[in-house]
């Protein structure tokens, strides 16, 4: 059991990196879809001296309208993926496992599937591939983070661990744009290839995860290939949920709350009770916002490059976006790390648990807000490769932060239709970059007003920062 344990633990993390997160790697898939035309016939077969505008001879292969086309694809992508979490979530608390992934897999070997059989003449095709593959991933992810039941002790590394390879799949499409500029394969024969590989989540769905859910009391739980052919029985978990909110390790257990009906208050709260707290209305102004900027930098990516450097420069900057976006892997896992050794510390400058838990997490939401304000700060001023770094940083914080942050504040049990609503929430408040993108490119060209916007956008979101750090003031 502890070899398919381990097996567990690295195939979700392998999952997330070349399967979950490829929709994030959009600026590499974008200029490949430029490149080969798509959406070209908007552009009516114009050729203007404009970096807004890509030719090759006579013809026009992109030109503002094809990048508000392309645009308006991931943007639908991304939110819609978002808004039909809660779905998701309550097929997973509902259903369990086998039944959720069987239903996300689906989606996302369909989608690769449609984009393989999109052409230039059929390009409208994008937007169902795109939402497909979106979907799809993002609820692989969820059902992942779930695998961190198996090393309660380290929940918070486990759950930013997954997030930062969810980030890290932004590789995938930088790998599909270097195999194309090679000149040696197609974009479609790399999608048939890839449709194939995702046979990949089929195999470990059935082998190494659970036919509902992983069980939290069991020292040595039996999933995965063990339960071939067995009832699929509603599984009972029995653990605590105290341990679960207060993010408890094994070595703190002598270590009790100074108010067990705080405790019991927060282990008996039905999930209206949840979503009607401060503390989740500031978790949305949080994600929702920074969500916001993340969408809108990788749906504009291009055209804001090509609003102040040499078009020729583009691929170069592009490739290595995608490079450096690999970094999410490395940098997510800073976010529980963080959480868990400020957690400590303050255990050990006398500090009980309960509060120790809260400064972990006031310190990585802290830390995620000053991330934004600097990014869009570097976006406004123009700097490429600060904002490069800064983007990696502060959005590993930022998805790692809100999924700690409702693991841990509310209780698990709730965890699937809660991280839905509030990826729900966010996903209808990211399709306004498709209006931000339209103004942008009409009234604001080098995209300057705009950023200096963001700026003031992310400054706001310090409320949830401080929200959470009034916690630990709630409890003596």
């Amino acid at each position: 059991m502890k070899i398919q344990n381990f097996l567990t633990i690295v195939t979700a993390s392998i999952e997330c990196v070349f399967f979950a997160g490829i929709i994030y790697g959009w600026p590499s898939l974008e200029f490949v879809l430029l490149k080969e035309g798509y959406f070209s016939y908007l552009c009516n077969g114009t050729s203007k001296n404009s970096t807004l505008y890509t030719n090759v001879g006579n013809k026009t292969l992109s030109c503002p309208a094809s990048n508000s086309k392309l645009n308006l694809v991931f943007t639908i992508g991304t939110s819609a993926m978002m808004i039909l979490l809660p779905v998701g979530g309550y097929i997973f608390d509902r259903f369990g496992t086998w039944v959720y992934r069987t239903g996300a897999t689906l989606m996302l070997t369909l989608g690769v599937a449609v984009m393989a059989i999109a052409t230039p003449e059929t390009a409208d095709l994008l937007f169902v591939g795109v939402t497909f593959i979106g979907i799809g991933g993002l609820n692989l992810l969820v059902s992942n983070i779930k695998v961190a039941a198996l090393c309660p002790s380290f929940r918070a590394s486990f759950v930013t661990l997954y997030n930062g390879s969810y980030d890290s799949g932004a590789i995938m499409f930088f790998i599909f744009k270097t195999l194309h500029d090679s000149g040696l394969y197609k974009l479609k024969d790399i999608l048939i290839v890839y449709c194939f590989c995702t046979l990949y989540c089929w195999v470990i769905t059935y082998t190494l995860r659970p036919k509902k859910w992983f069980s939290e009391t069991e020292v040595q739980p039996k999933y995965g290939v063990f339960q071939w052919g067995s009832k699929c029985g509603k599984e009972k978990d029995d653990s605590k949920e105290t341990d679960r909110i207060l993010g408890q390790d094994n070595e703190d257990n002598t270590t009790e709350l100074p108010n067990s009906d705080v405790e019991n208050e927060l282990d008996n709260r039905s999930l209206k009770e949840c979503i009607c707290t401060n503390m989740f209305l500031t978790t949305q102004i949080f994600m929702s916002s920074l969500n916001l900027i993340v969408v809108y930098f990788l749906g504009s990516y291009e055209t804001w490059l090509k609003s102040f450097v040499k078009p020729n420069e583009v691929s170069t900057l592009t490739s290595t976006l995608g490079v450096l976006l690999l970094l999410g892997i490395v940098v997510a896992p800073l976010n529980g790390l963080t959480t868990d050794l400020v957690k400590k510390l303050c255990l050990k400058i006398g500090y009980n648990r309960y509060k120790s838990t809260w400064l972990g997490l006031f310190a990585a939401t802290a830390i995620s807000t000053l991330f934004a304000v600097l990014f869009t700060l570097c976006l406004a001023l123009h700097q490429v490769y600060p904002a490069f770094f800064l983007f990696i940083l502060m959005r590993s914080f930022l998805y790692a932060s809100n999924t700690a942050v409702i693991a841990i504040a509310f209780p698990f049990r709730h965890f699937g239709t809660l991280l839905g609503i509030s990826m729900m929430i966010s996903g209808i408040t990211a399709l306004g970059q498709f209006g931000i993108f339209f103004l942008a490119v009409k009234y604001d060209p080098d995209f300057t007003t705009i950023n200096y916007i963001m700026i003031g956008v992310a400054a706001l979101t310090v409320v949830h920062p401080l929200d959470v750090l009034s916690q630990v003031f709630k409890v003596p």
